[in-house]
């Protein structure tokens, strides 16, 4: 298995929130699943990815690791600044947010979807609703 970034990682986990896709699938939810690819989904295992990547980042994962241990953030916290870094990069991850926020919409992620998608992590309940 590749390492994974954290905004990879992010994304996986809102994969797994998002649960079965329509037919046909979206675009963003298409985005969202390629980042599933060849990850666990089981809880403790995909926990231990998001460690793991933390502990020895990449290189472009190695500036947030170190804010991360300078202000003792929680992983949940980490991969919501991954995400909200990511969004401003990348067009498509502000329409994948937006699409599974509808209808209230917005392509920044909202305290409740970041909540939903990586409180699990400090909760030990299952990477899908």
């Amino acid at each position: 298995m590749t390492k994974r970034s954290l905004s990879q990682l992010a994304l996986a986990a809102l994969a797994y929130r998002a649960g079965v896709p329509p037919n046909p699938i979206p675009p963003e939810v298409s985005y969202l699943l390629e980042n599933t690819r060849g990850l666990p989904d089981e809880p403790a295992e995909f926990a231990r990815l998001v460690a793991q990547a933390l502990y020895k980042p990449s290189s472009d994962d190695a500036a947030l690791a170190r804010l991360a241990g300078a202000w003792q953030l929680s992983p949940p916290e980490v991969l919501a600044l991954a995400l909200a870094a990511l969004v401003e990069r990348d067009l498509m991850c502000g329409r994948a947010l937006a699409f599974l926020q509808a209808p209230i919409g917005g392509s920044r992620p909202t305290l409740g979807l970041l909540a939903e998608t990586f409180g699990w992590l400090n909760s030990g309940t299952p990477l899908s609703a």
